[in-house]
């Protein structure tokens, strides 16, 4: 909730007493126990706590009252409604002294006594849930009261009498309530159709009924101030001070009082401030400020707010001498008016350290955000959540520590995430400007990403903020809906949040029983109380050790992370590279190898052919690189982009410096060795000014995996089978042309290229793909949808056909053995895609890779999603000139692609 709205809103709910209930009592069993002297002792110490209680002495009262509910305990069942008294007695006690959670316990237990004594008196019911909910209000707990505020709506509507003006009145204000709650617990969508529903109902009542008119018309200004509170949250401004601007006349209008006239220059000023237009929201601001301070003194609760937002208004104007103690005296002040762990203590705490993180002064921006965290996270406060691990992420990657920061944006994001799901059935430019203030959040995540190379990462963050497909035809992959995605989490960052949320949830729920303990001190704490604080006390400082190691061991986890790169360069079997050069010469074919080194400062490159080794550098870093991989992967995506500039550039870089000895060596097909995020760039799209790479170099990913089978010779005729999906499956678009692909490969009679067999839809099964390997056909062929998530082999899978999932973790445990295969052709999406880490902090890879490595002496893969149709009649080609013209199978994919080139 933004700009501290939990002591903005205001719910219209009279406070009210539930001691002066007095339960009618059965006779006979009065007559029973009449005689019973702990009853009578009840009845006095109940009578000298209400004494103190009028007094205003509640530290007297609750201990009279409490002995006396122990002695009707003693005589009564637990559940007798004479305990009734006593209980709202101790709930009024509790609430007017502060010990808010106290309050509720007994409340609550009265409510249910309540109930199961008279659930038919309704109307009580309702009096009692209003009470509930008012404490939960306070105490910054939107999420528990909003089912009871429903209760409590439910049964005015139910008990509402036809023709009673004020009890319609006070239904309205009952559903403005509701909706206020569902605002602050983060559920927009129903707190903006339940005020537009209201406001129409109050809008009726005023033409129905004039002459209660100037009540009606102050219902509908506060209604209209509620909706303004919806549309500023979405991002919708102007909208939101159009509201704001009739409130605010209505208010004027009707000599409100000045707390309604405040709070609408205040909110009116937040509008301004959001639109940049920080010369007309700073006078409303000081105007709101002056009728607090004049009108309800230097220590009014609202007034805590109104100086919060002018130190952001004022650190946004670059005045933070300004701005820090308007910002320290607002921190107190809600401290001391709301509590240590409100609400708007952790978004006051998030904006302060965003002052310290502006000013260059990290050091005292992280314990801030970390209370924060603590008390956002407890609360369940997802609009302040994001915002203070969002924090987080920026000091962290300023600092250097991008594998802390990427943790915390991708925390970020899936709280925004979250909310975003929340808001589907609002209209989409309602939606487009929810996330107009947190696109940075994603850019920013997606930019240390790609900084570190994780591209596929960044894909996936970059691809939520996407509104609609570039592409009108029917594409092979999940269509997930971006409003409701999550970003994934390696292996390794699922361990680090399930560890952060074992210390941080001690942690929360310590300072919890502590904040209850002190309030407790104010009525003087038992020996037993007394001796648990000590532990308490004792226990916090253990558990902020705790997670102070815990911080510690993961710096520790991040620096040992770098020891991995000397395992994975290891792995390339760069000392073996004088071994190759006899297979090279075996091959034939202009056959050399390109191994790609990426480094800090340069990118090395190691030429192999059957005669000499070179090595070449370009001069350009880890960092630079992987950005202009990202963006040659984004605009050849999208067609309304001109790749050919950042084509080139990629082809200068990475082919540029061993271009001249490619030519002197005759190379005809080039094995490469990629390193990094080079992995993510489809290399026959390179352009050197004159044509693509693939128009002059037939190109193979090398692995070491492939490195055993380059003597292989393929068979001579090829015989395939086929594995298909074509219908619609929950969650994945049908591929009609799927059908057509395979029917176009598998000869018969006169049609098709290869001999062979297709299974469609149901008979495509895990078995039917095991019993086509067990046959040993030359070539497999799948063509289905396949969904990759970054870091997590057990969620990444091949959708089947009969609906069923095979997992990359599936593929590798289950000896699904390609040693047979001389091609496989993945006909799916993001099929050469890898990236992440498992838990054993090795690299995840795509099914290609993983194919390969599991015997398959050959791989066609995609390094992203591929169009239905033109991917059925790429593949038609493919195994049509291999099989006349006797090719290789990087000859046969070349002149496919350059058939589509011209």
């Amino acid at each position: 909730m933004s700009k501290g709205r939990w002591l903005r809103v205001i719910l219209l709910l009279a406070g009210m007493s539930l001691v002066a209930y007095a339960p009618a009592v059965h006779a006979q069993q009065e007559k029973q126990q009449a005689g019973d002297p702990r009853l009578h002792d009840a009845e006095r110490l109940f009578q000298e706590g209400r004494a103190a209680a009028r007094a205003r002495d509640f530290r007297k009262a609750i201990p009279l009252y409490e002995r006396a509910l122990t002695l009707r305990e003693q005589t009564l069942h637990g559940e007798d409604p004479r305990l009734l008294p006593l209980l709202d007695a101790l709930g009024d006690a509790h609430r007017d002294l502060g010990t808010r959670p106290e309050a509720v316990r007994h409340y609550e237990r009265a409510l249910a006594i309540h109930e199961k004594a008279r659930g038919a008196r309704q109307v009580e019911t309702a009096r009692r849930l209003a009470v509930i909910v008012q404490l939960y209000v306070s105490m910054g707990d939107a999420v528990r009261a909003v089912p009871l505020q429903e209760r409590n709506l439910a049964i005015r509507e139910k008990t509402l009498v036809p023709g009673n003006i004020e009890a319609v009145i006070g239904l309205s204000q009952t559903r403005y309530n509701m909706a206020m709650l569902y605002y602050m617990a983060g559920e927009q969508t129903r707190a903006l159709a339940l005020l537009e529903t209201n406001l129409a109902i109050v809008e009726k009542l005023r033409a129905e009924a004039p002459v209660m008119a100037g009540i009606e018309e102050s219902l509908a200004a506060t209604i209209l101030h509620g909706m303004a509170a919806v549309y500023d949250l979405i991002g919708e401004h102007a909208r939101a001070l159009s509201l704001l601007e009739k409130s605010l006349a209505i208010f004027e209008k009707r000599g409100s009082r000045d707390r309604a006239v405040a709070r609408s220059l205040e909110s009116m000023a937040r509008q301004y401030w959001a639109m940049g237009e920080y010369s007309k929201a700073l006078p409303l601001y000081q105007k709101s400020r002056s009728i607090y301070e004049q009108k309800f003194g230097p220590e009014a609760a609202p007034l805590a707010n109104v100086l919060q937002n002018l130190a952001v208004l004022y650190q946004d104007m670059g005045e933070y001498a300004t701005a820090l103690p308007l910002y320290e005296r607002s921190l107190s002040m809600t401290e001391k008016g709301a509590g240590p762990d409100h609400p708007a203590v952790a978004f006051i705490l998030n904006n302060l350290a965003g002052l310290y993180l502006a000013a260059g002064e990290h050091q005292k921006a992280v314990p801030l955000l970390q209370r924060a965290l603590k008390i956002a996270s407890d609360k369940n406060i997802s609009e302040t959540l994001w915002r203070v691990q969002n924090g987080l992420r920026l000091i962290l990657s300023r600092e250097g520590r991008s594998d802390l920061a990427i943790f915390f944006g991708k925390q970020a994001v899936n709280t925004i995430q979250s909310l975003r799901a929340r808001l589907i059935t609002l209209d989409p430019g309602l939606q487009r400007s929810f996330l107009g203030n947190k696109t940075d959040v994603y850019r920013g995540l997606a930019d240390v990403l790609i900084d570190q190379g994780r591209l596929p990462e960044a894909q996936q963050v970059m691809a939520m903020l996407k509104e609609e497909e570039f592409f009108d035809f029917i594409r092979r992959d999940a269509k997930s809906d971006p409003r409701t995605t999550q970003t994934a989490l390696t292996a390794q960052e699922a361990a680090w949040q399930k560890r952060y949320a074992e210390v941080s949830g001690r942690l929360a729920a310590l300072g919890t029983e502590r904040e209850e303990l002190r309030r407790k001190a104010r009525l003087g704490l038992s020996e037993a109380e007394q001796a648990r604080r000590t532990q308490v006390e004792a226990d916090l400082r253990v558990a902020r050790l705790a997670f102070d190691q815990f911080l510690g061991a993961l710096m520790k986890e991040v620096a040992q992370a770098g020891a991995g790169r000397a395992a994975e360069v290891g792995e390339r079997g760069l000392a073996n590279l004088r071994a190759l050069q006899g297979t090279l010469a075996s091959l034939g074919h202009g056959a050399v190898t390109l191994h790609y080194l990426m480094g800090e400062e340069k990118l090395r490159i190691l030429l192999t052919t059957p005669s000499v080794q070179i090595a070449r550098e370009a001069k350009v870093g880890q960092r630079e690189l992987n950005r202009k991989i990202e963006q040659f992967r984004r605009v050849l995506q999208n067609p309304r982009s001109n790749a050919l500039p950042v084509a080139q550039e990629l082809y200068s870089l990475l082919i540029g410096p061993v271009a001249e000895d490619l030519r002197q060596a005759k190379a005809q097909t080039l094995m490469i060795s990629l390193d990094g995020a080079l992995r993510y760039i489809p290399l026959a799209a390179l352009h050197d000014g004159k044509g693509y790479m693939v128009e002059s170099y037939r190109l193979a990913i090398f692995t070491e995996a492939a490195k055993d089978k380059l003597k292989d010779t393929p068979q001579a005729n090829w015989r395939l089978a086929g594995l298909g999906l074509t219908r619609w499956v929950e969650g994945f678009s049908p591929l009609p042309a799927v059908r057509q692909e395979l029917e176009g490969i598998i000869r018969a009679g006169d049609r098709g290229v290869l001999p062979g067999e297709a299974h469609f839809d149901d008979a495509f099964t895990a078995s039917r793909m095991r019993d086509a390997l067990d046959k040993a056909y030359p070539v497999l062929h799948v063509a289905s949808h396949f969904v990759f998530q970054p870091g997590t082999e057990s969620n990444s899978f091949l959708l089947l056909g009969d609906g069923s999932r095979l997992t990359l973790r599936e593929m590798k445990e289950n000896d699904f053995d390609f040693r047979n295969v001389d091609l496989i052709t993945l006909s799916a999406c993001d099929t050469a895609v890898g990236g992440g880490r498992d838990a054993n902090g090795q690299e995840i890879e795509g099914f290609g890779a993983l194919a390969q490595r599991q015997g398959a002496r050959g791989v066609i893969a995609t390094l992203w999603p591929v169009a239905d149709a033109s991917t059925g009649l790429l593949m038609q080609n493919l195994y049509r000139v291999r099989e006349q013209q006797n090719l290789t199978k990087a000859e046969a994919l070349r002149q496919a692609q350059i058939a589509f080139i011209r």
